[in-house]
């Protein structure tokens, strides 16, 4: 399930429908980071929220160009996409199965949006747990 992506919303989270990538699974729980379009008012006020609270822009979003990095639905129309790694959150598996899918992320989407996390991280370790945080490396360790 790690690489893919579905389209959703998350009211409760105020997240309107975009693409969102699994990124790690634990048990019945997935890691889900979403994207957004660059340039729109709500991503760039979160942003430069977060840039006012000292957080650098590189290390709250990976910028990717979906259309080179999402493969499997047709009617999906990838574009650059800011993936929002500051508001990734955990996700049940089988919620998740049931939204609409939107193909596979490849390898190098994922490596950047992991390291896209990792860098993060590294910057507010509080955002995440350890134990999720060696899930990512190890998956990026046997990768390459």
């Amino acid at each position: 399930m790690r690489g893919c992506v579905y389209r959703l919303a998350v009211p409760h989270r105020h997240i309107d429908e975009h693409p969102h990538v699994v990124v790690v699974v634990s048990g019945n729980q997935c890691f889900v980071v979403p994207a957004y379009t660059p340039g729109k008012h709500s991503i760039t006020e979160a942003i430069n929220a977060l840039e006012r609270m000292g957080i650098p822009r590189d290390k709250a979003c990976v910028e990717l160009d979906n259309s080179k990095h999402i493969s499997g639905h047709k009617e999906f129309k990838g574009h650059v996409a800011c993936w929002f790694t500051y508001t990734a959150y955990w996700a049940s598996k089988s919620v998740l199965e049931q939204k609409n899918y939107i193909g596979v992320m490849d390898e190098a989407g994922m490596e950047k949006i992991a390291q896209g996390i990792l860098a993060l991280a590294d910057y507010k370790s509080e955002l995440f747990s350890p134990k999720h945080l060696m899930q990512i490396r190890q998956w990026l360790r046997s990768s390459r």
